[in-house]
């Protein structure tokens, strides 16, 4: 009885000590974190992510003579709706889908412009993202036809698609459902 006891008190001080090491390691690469966090300014920022792109300047960037000037060593942060999935590859592995995204602004009272670009996401990280088939009652985070999303990307190249016009091909990075 005497050696459950020892054991039974030697398990209990080696969890309660463990869990405060634990607690302490936790802690300490928060602030070292939260320390460094400060070395990040606006300016590095800046010198990799472009937020004055959106789909309206990328379809304007393809024109002729557009003073637009895009930098494809930036990401963009576009937002927009999903017209179309395509699958270039289904196999979860080496998963592929092209979304058409989509966006439009009215022109006076009659007209409406829209505006459109391709993303490719390539990866086992967005197979549960984007599914091969719709389900029944999606995840919230679920991405399907309609979705209302927030990408961050590269951009490309033009591509052209028949019958339709000339688009920017964007390489997806992140995505998040908005509604």
């Amino acid at each position: 009885m005497k050696n459950f006891l020892d054991l039974s008190f030697v398990t209990i001080y080696y969890f309660f000590y463990m869990r405060k090491i634990t607690v302490f390691i936790s802690v300490f690469i928060a602030v070292f974190v939260l320390q460094n966090a400060g070395a990040f300014t606006k300016t590095d920022f800046d010198n990799v992510v472009d937020f004055s792109v959106t789909l309206k300047t990328l379809n304007q960037a393809l024109d002729e003579g557009s003073s637009v000037k895009l930098d494809n060593k930036k990401f963009v942060v576009v937002y927009g709706t999903v017209a179309s999935i395509s699958f270039l590859n289904r196999k979860k592995d080496t998963f592929k889908a092209r979304l058409e995204l989509v966006s439009g602004e009215w022109v006076g009272l009659k007209d409406v412009k829209s505006y459109r670009v391709y993303v490719d996401f390539e990866g086992p990280d967005f197979y549960s993202y984007i599914p091969v088939r719709t389900p029944r009652k999606p995840n919230p985070k679920t991405v399907v036809k309609d979705s209302r999303v927030l990408i961050t990307a590269k951009v490309l190249k033009p591509i052209d698609i028949p019958l339709s016009g000339r688009y920017w091909l964007l390489q997806g990075v992140y995505i998040r459902k908005i509604y």
